[in-house]
């Protein structure tokens, strides 16, 4: 009883120091032209169009593949990309081998709009480093890999079902 009864503590704690970490950040809005999912989709088109040419990922990607990337609904993605294009941020075209399919690739002005972000967050970070030290920083985000990780596995067993 008393190793459950410290359990649910932890799980307490984990809960309280996740949902004011994830506070912190949505309501510091460390981004200011860019919304927090329109920041997940044009990090994986970034990093997608800057891949390696030999790497497989460097070919455009769905809709269907940022859905399957950040765990948004299929239409948080959808208002995402449509308001990402009528701002000029990203295109759609389809896809030369399969016409159904239709990808989605950072514009010129998209590009240099997230870059601009991506260096703000960068700046913010390096503070944050400088603050804790290299070691922590190296610890804790091995620690976040981790958790994430975990997360991932344990929600494909839920959806199969199992416990």
């Amino acid at each position: 009883m008393h190793e459950q009864y410290n359990k649910i503590e932890l799980c307490e704690g984990l809960l309280d120091a996740w949902l004011t970490l994830s506070a912190t950040v949505r309501n510091e809005r460390l981004v200011h032209s860019l919304t927090f999912r329109e920041v997940c989709v044009c990090n994986i088109l970034m990093h997608a169009q800057q891949a390696p040419s030999s790497n497989i990922s460097k070919e455009m990607i769905t809709a269907t593949d940022i859905v399957n990337r950040t765990g948004m609904l299929k239409s948080q993605v959808n208002k995402v990309v449509t308001d990402l294009e009528k701002r000029g941020l990203i295109t759609r075209q389809r896809f030369t081998q399969d016409k159904r399919q239709i990808g989605l690739a950072l514009t010129k002005k998209g590009l240099d709009c997230y870059e601009k972000e991506h260096r703000d967050v960068l700046l913010i970070l390096s503070r944050l480093v400088d603050s804790i030290g290299a070691m922590q920083t190296s610890f804790i985000t091995e620690q976040l890999n981790q958790i994430s990780h975990t997360m991932q596995l344990l929600e494909a067993e839920r959806e199969k079902g199992t416990k």
